[in-house]
């Protein structure tokens, strides 16, 4: 299959008779060929691909060729919109009879999918937080009558955590699978068997790690048994593993437990006192655990003894009401089901509590107004990776920001797959032309008192230079709100901050607005595809490291000082010089772009690790003020 991948991607082939303006790219032809191989032969292949390099079909038309079905695993939703809308229809054109007879389906997690049964019982209750809900309700029950998927997607104006969702939604734990009434018409079951007989299904890093873990777990599977997977935008799977293959407990899933076994308890006749002993003792238990200071934090084995006492009340709680729930008479399927949740729920959290120091961190952060959060985090991913991808026969993993100076090693064991066939393919961009990077000489360092000043009136300055069109992404959240309050008052621009409307509907904005500035923090560093003129400016306040109270960055740091490594260098500087390389990223988007790249953190010139991090960016040209600056931007790109 490698030579005809190669055939198809070469000059004059079908993918140049297939798409206008059509280049032959030699490094997409490289990729397609070694992607080829890899589905066909076996193994495992990791490829960095540039921004520019086609990467997308340079896998999807090997999909679509091998004769088996794949597993094809993204990290964002508008990548995955682009592959369905945009690069599924032109791999289908370039393999002709073949490519029409491959079907492709987006299989999404159970939350997105509407219960027919929960949706019924809930109506019938008419138990609302909020007006609000009543017509919402409504709405729903009759879109519920004509949709086809019962994806939430298709709900206009549906918040992203709208709690009357979460009453209607398809969560296992309230699935009474094959004896449900509406088990034939059930649209997770009719999602998953689509994907059973596609030969692509499209799905997230989050639902693929989901079955992996189950897998592991041995309690089922969500994906089909393909043998063939494809990771795109790689470079997310890591924390897509960490929180799978975590373990959580939270006051909000105490809170729902009971209020469900009360209700199915009173349904059944029997006496709901159980469920309200386990609202008490959670409450207190989550009382202990909730962090003075409204952040994340990381609890120690002195301090989870300390939980023993109120944990066992909790755990005493959830055996007794699981055994109050069990038994015949009516709705017995539905409380089945709440005695397995209190189970799960009683071993999460002993787990919890007895986890193992040298390989995980606990955490406690709060929840709401009064609740938290308790969970435990595996250190490491790529291990537990490794023995999870195992049953897959073909793995081939990418990104356009995977190395660190020009290395993929690193990457690759991350990933659980050290053994496999590293790739760098480049920019076909000429990048040195289109963009330039502008660090200034003289500059207070992060951390000095005169930094958070001068970093917005070196903001203002720019942005003067590039008439607006900038995005603007801030270390921290504190940053960009100081920012968003002077800039709305110093700038004649349209000012957009994460935050105040919708992730989607910023970017969207910022899109149609072609002279406004787009204000955001770490989140922002990827997704975020605005070719043209409308972004011809990235600033960036400081190097994205990770903050070192952060309880997994502290964990993971301690784990390397333990075995005589250095964490700076091994863990921090690396995930730093990725953050940046993604941030930067987000400016040249096509052959035609053009525009400013801006570090404001003269550490890059000053530290010895400058060296490191300027080694593994594009040979951007170095610009050392803003005379500089604005006479690049002028000759460059022009107002």
């Amino acid at each position: 299959m490698s030579q005809e991948v190669e055939a198809l991607f070469g000059p004059g082939g079908p993918l140049a008779r297939a798409r206008s303006g059509f280049e032959h790219r030699p490094g997409q032809q490289r990729m397609a060929a070694l992607v080829a191989r890899t589905l066909s032969g076996g193994g495992r292949a990791i490829v960095e691909a540039g921004t520019g390099t086609g990467k997308t079909l340079a896998y999807l038309v090997p999909a679509l060729l091998c004769g088996e079905p794949v597993i094809l695993s993204t990290g964002t939703k508008a990548l995955q919109e682009q592959i369905l809308e945009r690069e599924l229809p032109v791999a289908r054109r370039v393999l002709g009879d073949r490519g029409r007879q491959a079907t492709a389906v987006l299989l999404k997690g159970r939350a997105n999918y509407l219960c027919l049964k929960r949706l019924e019982e809930t109506a019938a209750q008419r138990r609302f937080e909020h007006a609000s809900e009543v017509h919402l309700l409504a709405r729903i029950r009759r879109w519920a009558e004509k949709t086809r998927t019962g994806d939430r997607a298709e709900v206009s104006g549906l918040p992203d955590n709208s709690p009357l969702w979460a009453r209607i939604d398809g969560r296992a734990d309230t699935c009474t699978g094959s004896s449900c009434p509406f088990h034939e018409r059930c649209f997770v079951f009719g999602a998953r068997r689509r994907a059973e007989e596609a030969s692509l299904v499209v799905v997230n890093h989050h639902l693929l790690v989901a079955d992996l873990a189950l897998r592991e777990s041995w309690e089922g599977r969500v994906l089909p048994d393909a043998s063939r997977l494809v990771l795109d935008e790689a470079h997310l799977v890591e924390d897509a593993a960490v929180a799978h293959f975590g373990v959580r407990f939270s006051s909000r899933m105490a809170s729902e437990l009971a209020r469900d076994a009360a209700q199915e308890l009173r349904a059944a006749g029997r006496d709901p006192a159980p469920a309200a002993a386990l609202e008490r003792a959670a409450r207190a238990f989550f009382a202990r655990v909730r962090p003075e200071r409204e952040e994340r934090v990381r609890l120690a084995p002195e301090a989870r003894r300390g939980l023993a006492g109120p944990a066992e009340e909790v755990v005493g709680a959830l055996e007794a009401l699981g055994d109050a729930a069990v038994g015949p008479g009516p709705r017995a399927d539905e409380r089945a089901l709440i005695e397995t949740r209190c189970a799960r729920h009683s071993v999460t959290l002993q787990s919890i509590l007895q986890a193992d120091e040298s390989s995980h961190v606990v955490v406690a952060e709060p929840q709401g107004e009064e609740g938290a959060v308790l969970a435990s985090y595996p250190l490491e991913a790529g291990p537990l990776l490794a023995r999870a991808l195992g049953r897959f026969d073909a793995v081939v993993a990418t990104s356009a920001t995977l190395s660190i100076a020009g290395s993929l090693e690193r990457a690759a064991l991350r990933l659980g797959m050290p053994e496999a066939e590293p790739l760098l393919v480049a920019s076909p961009f000429a990048e040195r032309r289109q963009a330039a990077l502008y660090v200034p000489r003289r500059f207070p360092e992060p951390g000095e008192p005169a930094f958070a000043d001068r970093v917005l009136r070196e903001i203002e300055a720019l942005l003067e230079i590039s008439d607006g069109r900038a995005l603007v992404l801030f270390a921290s959240h504190a940053a960009l709100s100081r920012a968003a309050e002077r800039l709305a008052g110093t700038i004649e621009w349209p000012v957009l901050v994460q935050g105040e409307a919708p992730r989607e509907q910023l970017i969207e904005d910022f899109r149609r607005s072609v002279r406004s500035v787009l204000l955001g923090t770490a989140s922002f560093r990827q997704g975020i595809d605005v070719p043209g003129e409308a972004l011809s400016l990235v600033i960036v306040d400081k190097l994205p490291f990770a903050v070192p109270t952060d309880p997994l960055v502290e964990a993971r740091s301690a784990a390397i000082r333990a075995r005589g490594g250095d964490p700076f260098m091994e863990e921090q500087l690396p995930e730093a010089i990725l953050s940046l390389r993604q941030a930067l990223g987000r400016l040249i988007r096509s052959r035609e772009d053009r525009g400013l790249l801006a570090v404001l953190d003269v550490r890059l010139r000053t530290r010895r690790y400058g060296k490191v991090i300027l080694d593994s960016l594009p040979p951007w040209r170095l610009l050392d003020d803003l005379e500089q600056a604005r006479e690049w931007f002028r000759t460059h790109v022009g107002r």
